[in-house]
């Protein structure tokens, strides 16, 4: 009988060898004191070596799992590796090996994963019995470890010549990784043709940030021709293939810095952060002040912030400056909370309201102030991952 240290031995090398085998990927084993990490894989990309790394935590025997009602297989492991994993910067996969039939499963480690469940002391991963590591898991595994839906449409153009349906978009992709971006160019040109009917030709501009639209520097352009209509396009120069996605990519973008540009019609993303906080801050000393029962009192507190109200509502309406995409959630969240300030001096401004109407419009934008100081932390937090 196999001791666990054979066990372990034999799922690691099962694991390399399909790796290897099925995948042509890099397989980087690593030491054996390395803390929760048993393996290194680099995806290539045909033959082409990408950059793109996940991480692997590697584990056989029955005695690391148990089966569930489902027949599912669950793994109970200790909350600091859960949490190590949680803030690596490599995706992470746990394989197990099940001794019994000698099959691999697979399952990815992520803090939004509904298969992970906290425990008093400890977590459990829930591995689905159809998650079998096999020749066509490849695409499921880079969907899973990789956001395929980093990007935004920007703009949407019919540039339509009589029959000829042909459509054009600006895209950012929010991505640095070209093999990545390449399955983010896939998934657009399949989610769109899909919304789509009787296109012709699809071609797509795609920029990292606002600045690039703005300034026309796009790093890669895309074109689709329907291969059952006759008159394509063939505007691009194509250095690159998806199936039948022709691809130009603008090498010389690659060492292109922002900095040249002249981009002072543009704030800062930190700077705008600092207004945004100011407003907020002002909204929640305000509301936590407010005292319903008191009107006397609460019109005297919202007379001292008088200042300040106008002060953050002018400075809406004033806004001379651009912010870059990734700053409009938090520019949606700061008007919307200016406005409902603004709402709240109407209220104390109108000598004809009934206390009992003031009191429920009170009740009513303090509520929603409090919904915009909640999201308004929510997307500070995902700005900065």
């Amino acid at each position: 009988m196999k001791d666990n240290t054979q066990i372990e031995r034999t799922a690691i090398n099962r694991v390399s060898s399909f790796f290897t085998e099925q995948f042509n990927w890099i397989v980087r084993e690593q030491p054996i004191l390395d803390y929760g990490i048993d393996m290194q894989l680099e995806i290539k990309d045909e033959n082409n070596v990408t950059g793109v790394l996940i991480a692997l935590q590697i584990k056989g025997g029955n005695s690391h799992c148990r089966i569930d009602k489902n027949k599912n297989f669950v793994y109970r492991g200790k909350l600091r590796h859960l949490a190590y994993w949680n803030n690596h910067s490599l995706p992470i996969i746990f394989i197990w090996y099940n001794e019994s039939n000698e099959n691999l499963y697979w399952q990815i480690i992520s803090p939004k994963s509904p298969n992970i469940k906290i425990l008093k002391k400890g977590w459990t991963l829930k591995i689905p019995k159809n998650n079998i590591l096999g020749s066509d898991s490849k695409n499921k595994i880079i969907n899973e470890c990789f956001n395929c839906n980093s990007y935004e449409i920007i703009e949407e153009k019919d540039i339509s010549i009589s029959k000829a349906k042909r459509y054009t978009l600006k895209i950012i992709i929010y991505e640095e990784k070209r093999f990545i971006i390449k399955r983010i160019i896939e998934n657009i040109h399949n989610t769109y043709l899909t919304s789509r009917t009787n296109i012709n030709t699809l071609t797509i501009f795609y920029y990292k940030n606002v600045s690039q639209i703005d300034y026309g520097f796009t790093f890669c352009i895309t074109q689709w021709n329907n291969p059952k209509y006759q008159y394509k396009l063939n505007t691009i120069i194509c250095n690159d293939k998806i199936n039948n996605i022709n691809i130009e990519w603008k090498y010389e973008s690659d060492f292109f810095n922002d900095s040249l540009i002249d981009n002072n019609q543009y704030i800062s993303n930190s700077k705008y952060i600092e207004i945004c906080n100011k407003s907020m801050s002002i909204s929640e000393k305000l509301i936590k002040k407010i005292n319903l029962y008191d009107l006397e009192k609460t019109e005297q507190i919202i007379l001292s912030f008088n200042t300040k109200i106008n002060s953050e509502i002018n400075s809406v309406l004033n806004q001379d400056f651009k912010i870059t995409v990734d700053m409009k959630p938090l520019k949606k969240i700061r008007d919307s909370t200016i406005n409902w300030l603004q709402n709240i001096q109407i209220i104390f401004q109108d000598k004809n309201r009934t206390i009992d109407n003031k009191q429920d419009f009170l009740k009513f934008y303090i509520k929603k102030i409090e919904k915009d100081i909640k999201e308004y932390r929510y997307y500070k937090e995902i700005l900065k991952r």
